[in-house]
């Protein structure tokens, strides 16, 4: 699909998917940064301050049901948060805005933003951590949404908080890693 993307939405930087904040890995791949899961496989990036999408590995295997975490190396105090039930799941979550501004997944500005095609960037912070959606960014979610039947997260604050309480505790946190990865 990255691929498809890219061929139909030629872009000068960030080819298919990556224009939206998901630079696809070729393959799972730990990422070794001192606050990743142990159990946690990236499979994405933002491309921006070592953001990072997981699939959380349970029984040692990657599932179609493994809970996705967002990883933010550069939230010191939490740097992981649960993104989704799944890789669909987690894709409907980016469905208004995409997922480069996942960094920013604790601040009360993305639960308002991220629920709603109504909330609009008012701040230039706003475009800078990539609330703003331009025009070919829409038609790539369009694209990403029409082929994969993603729909947005209901009630996303409760939901979040909901996958923070059921899924958070299979993550295997490393005790204490020095330096950045």
């Amino acid at each position: 699909m990255d691929k498809e993307a890219a061929r139909r939405f030629p872009a000068d930087f960030d080819q298919g998917l990556g224009s939206l904040g998901l630079i696809l890995h070729h393959r799972p791949q730990r990422y070794g940064y001192w606050c990743d899961p142990n159990n946690g496989l990236a499979f994405a990036t933002t491309g921006g301050d070592g953001v990072h999408f997981s699939f959380i590995v349970q029984d040692g295997k990657v599932r179609e049901n493994s809970p996705i975490v967002i990883t933010i190396p550069g939230a010191f105090d939490h740097p992981n948060f649960i993104g989704g039930e799944s890789l669909f799941d987690f894709l409907c979550l980016g469905y208004h805005h995409g997922y480069f501004a996942l960094e920013t997944v604790s601040s009360e500005k993305f639960f308002k933003a991220y629920a709603s095609t109504e909330w609009q960037p008012t701040e230039d912070w706003d475009y800078a951590v990539g609330y703003g959606v331009n025009e070919h960014q829409r038609k790539l979610l369009d694209f990403l949404t029409a082929e994969l039947g993603l729909s947005p997260w209901k009630d996303l604050k409760r939901k979040f908080q909901r996958l923070q309480k059921l899924y958070f505790p299979l993550l295997e946190i490393p005790e204490h890693r020095e330096g950045f990865g």
